[in-house]
């Protein structure tokens, strides 16, 4: 249990994030910008 702990504890994020480019991460946030507006114009109108 305590070394599936450590290697837990030892993940950087930062070597997934590396990979992915800003035009990328642009399009993703775009992405995800659109979909909240839905929901959230979803619960208020509701």
């Amino acid at each position: 249990m305590a070394i599936y702990v450590i290697s837990i504890m030892e993940f950087n994020k930062q070597n997934i994030q590396s990979k992915v480019s800003a035009a990328e991460t642009h399009v993703i946030d775009e992405g995800l910008r659109a979909y909240m507006l839905k929901v959230y114009n979803f619960m208020a109108s509701g």
